[in-house]
């Protein structure tokens, strides 16, 4: 029995064996194609997409394996369109920044965009490009360049587009982005061009300076997709770079122009200064000099006599223009060496710069001269108007060792009486006489005097100019407050009464009793035909003209004074005396009480809206300071009287357009004929304050089929 059990797990250890073994082989077998695929994987994982995994059988393992190797194929044709294509956009890339780096150096403008659009058209192989830039008045595009003969014959055009969505470039330009039509045939944007029937993709880039559209880029191709969003980042770098290139070019032909500009006008002023300094007034129109081998003579003549074939000439050029030459002239016909031509070149330069400094020194202290006499001129009218403003022709005061006292009489080195004899020493301002300081006795004034006399003379001169400066700044200064107080009470005035006791105040200052505002009506040819009289100042006073009487132009007193002068004020001190003032005009002044009168016109933009007339009633003489505000009274009183008669305009407009719907809206309401005929009639005379009659009549009309005359017919129609 124990040797059978022994035999019998003997036994079952051989079977368990023997199982376990195959099963080993079994899954060794089964995992085969697992480990291969696994292995297949991680070749791949590495970067050998040429691993294929092998294919034994066809059940799952089979399908997976054919379907991983269809994915790996799949992988390889991808990555290899990816790097066809990173290869094409690296050669855009290098193409755009060759040509980009290749017109940079370009700084002729033409030649630049010339060769601008030849190059991008053969270096992308395109069908047409061309570039527009934007015109002066930046609304248009202006086409400057495109290639082959398209674009020569649309230059010749002077093809041109609005800056619009219109257009493929107009809209790359208002929107500051790129166009791109990658079908012609299926986009709504692509406007074909019969010039370009080959045309099927097209790109449009802008070309930008900062935020700044200078122009547009526009390229076509002949291949469909040719021109695409993945284009668009090369043409970005190129169009960025070909826009810096065309500022560049542009501001260099702008230095240019300007240079040359500078130069013309350095030669301008140049020609100019010596044809004024060389006036055949203060010296000769030419000014010469020839030496003969033994002294120098003068020579005015254009040439020294005849001018042999050997003779050496060199210009003396101030600033590039010719204003002088000097001519070498030797017996033999010995040729000239280069040290003698460069030294007679260096000689000519030194001439040209030393006759030019003695002109501007010569003319420098002529107008100097004449700075000097100007400000004596205006010291000495300084002075009358000052002696003006005073009412006085002079002041000057005498102390006879007792007291001080004005001096009416003026001390010219003459005796005042029979017993002493003044000495004069004048008082100077910029070296101009102003008055003069007198010393008594029969005693001529020592050095130690004279010296004390000039000091005092000199410190007491320029003192007196500045009170006189400063009393003038006073009165400057207080005019300009007063008109700037005209001006800002104008700004609030509301109506014509307030604005003539604004405009009145100068005048009533200066005595006037009385002012009118007239507004003027003008005809269709722009005069004036019609004068209203619109204010009247003081409101309480009697005057000769009541607010709101009309005057037909020819009928109205004073027309003739300011009608053939109506830009400047009309004074008249006296109407008995002057005699611009008629026989009618006096009339009509006596009548209001008016013996001077002050006219000023208001106008604007040419016009003549209007009259500002202040009257005294007795003579008044008009002084200069006076005049002066009455002219600018024009230009205060002008806009605020404009203002107002636009305002009564434009409420007269309202009103009328008001009442004219209320009247419609009340007659629309009616429901009969009789009831609308009754509401019109009661409206409009409510409105107009007037008797108003209306009638429904059927009238026959005139044989000859024109309007009636008015009447209320002809006996045969039915009322």
């Amino acid at each position: 029995v124990q040797a059978q059990t022994r035999t019998t797990l003997f036994l079952v250890v051989v079977i368990v064996g023997l199982v376990s073994a195959g099963a080993v082989w079994l899954a060794r077998f089964l995992a085969r194609p697992i480990i291969q695929l696994t292995g297949v994987a991680e070749r791949i994982r590495g970067g050998d997409l040429s691993a294929r995994a092998p294919v034994t059988s066809n059940d799952e393992v089979g399908q997976l394996a054919t379907t991983f190797n269809e994915m790996t194929g799949r992988l390889r044709q991808i990555l290899a369109g990816l790097e066809q294509r990173v290869s094409e956009r690296t050669l855009e890339l290098t193409l755009a920044a060759e040509v980009g780096r290749a017109l940079s150096q370009e700084r002729d403008l033409d030649r630049l965009l010339r060769q601008a659009v030849e190059r991008i058209q053969s270096s992308f192989d395109l069908y047409y490009t061309q570039i527009y830039l934007v015109d002066t008045s930046g609304e248009a595009l202006a086409l400057r360049s495109g290639t082959g003969t398209v674009g020569e014959e649309l230059l010749k055009r002077r093809h041109r587009l609005q800056l619009s969505s219109a257009s493929i470039n107009g809209l790359a330009a208002t929107e500051k982005r790129a166009v791109v039509v990658a079908d012609t045939t299926t986009s709504p944007l692509f406007r074909p061009n019969p010039l370009l029937p080959d045309t099927r993709s097209e790109l449009a880039m802008p070309l930008m300076v900062g935020d700044r559209v200078v122009g547009v880029l526009d390229m076509q191709s002949q291949q469909v997709g040719a021109l695409s969003e993945e284009t668009v980042p090369a043409f970005e770098a190129l169009a960025g770079q070909l826009a810096i290139a065309i500022e560049n070019a542009a501001l260099f032909v702008q230095t240019q122009e300007a240079q040359a500009e500078l130069e013309n006008q350095a030669r301008r002023l140049s020609r100019e200064g010596w044809r004024e300094f060389l006036d055949a007034i203060e010296r000769s129109e030419r000014i010469g000099y020839v030496y003969d081998s033994v002294d120098v003579k003068p020579n005015n003549e254009i040439f020294a006599g005849e001018v042999h074939d050997n003779a050496l000439m060199k210009p003396i050029q101030v600033s590039g223009e010719e204003i002088g030459r000097i001519f070498l002239e030797q017996d033999d016909e010995h040729p000239w060496a280069a040290a003698e031509d460069e030294l007679v070149e260096v000689v000519a330069t030194q001439v040209s710069r030393q006759v030019e400094n003695l002109r501007l020194l010569a003319q420098a202290e002529r107008y100097r001269d004449e700075a000097e006499i100007a400000a004596r001129r205006l010291t000495r009218q300084g002075w009358e108007d000052y002696l003006d403003e005073l009412g006085k022709q002079e002041i000057s005061f005498i102390y006879d060792q007792t007291q001080v006292q004005p001096a009416f009489e003026k001390l010219d080195d003459k005796s005042l009486d029979d017993q002493e004899v003044y000495f004069s020493y004048p008082l100077k301002i910029r070296d101009e006489t102003i008055g003069e300081l007198a010393l008594g006795g029969d005693r001529k004034p020592d050095e130690n005097d004279l010296e004390l006399i000039n000091e005092v003379s000199e410190r007491l001169s320029v003192h007196l100019e500045s009170l006189r400066l400063a009393a003038q700044t006073q009165v400057a200064l207080a005019k300009t407050d007063a008109l700037y107080g005209i001006s800002s009470s104008l700004n609030e005035a509301l109506n014509e009464q307030e604005i003539i006791k604004v405009l009145s105040q100068p005048a009533v200052d200066m005595g006037a009793f009385s002012s009118n505002l007239i507004y003027l009506d003008l005809d269709e040819n722009g005069a004036p035909e019609w004068a209203e009289v619109k204010a009247v100042w003081p409101v309480e006073y009697e005057h000769a003209v009541a607010v709101g009487t009309r005057f037909f132009l020819p009928e109205m007193p004073f027309a003739k004074l300011w009608v053939s002068n109506p830009n400047e004020p009309v004074l008249v001190s006296d109407v008995y005396s002057d005699v611009r003032v008629d026989e009618n005009t006096k009339t009509a002044m006596a009548h209001g009480g008016s013996r001077a009168i002050a006219i000023i016109p208001l106008t604007r933009s040419g016009q003549q809206i209007g009259l500002l007339i202040f009257n005294w009633d007795r003579p008044h003489d008009f002084n200069p300071q006076e005049m002066e505000t009455y002219q600018a009274l024009i230009g205060l009183g002008s806009p605020a009287v404009q203002n107002r008669r636009l305002f009564m305009q434009t409420q007269a407009r309202a009103q009328h357009e008001r009442i004219l719907r209320q009247v419609t809206e009340r007659v629309r309401n009616s429901i009969d004929p009789d009831a609308v005929l009754r509401t019109a009639v009661r409206e409009l005379g409510n409105v107009l304050g007037r008797n108003v009659l209306i009638r429904l009549s059927s009238i026959e009309a005139p044989p000859d089929n024109t309007h009636s005359s008015g009447k209320s017919g002809n006996g045969n129609g039915k009322k």
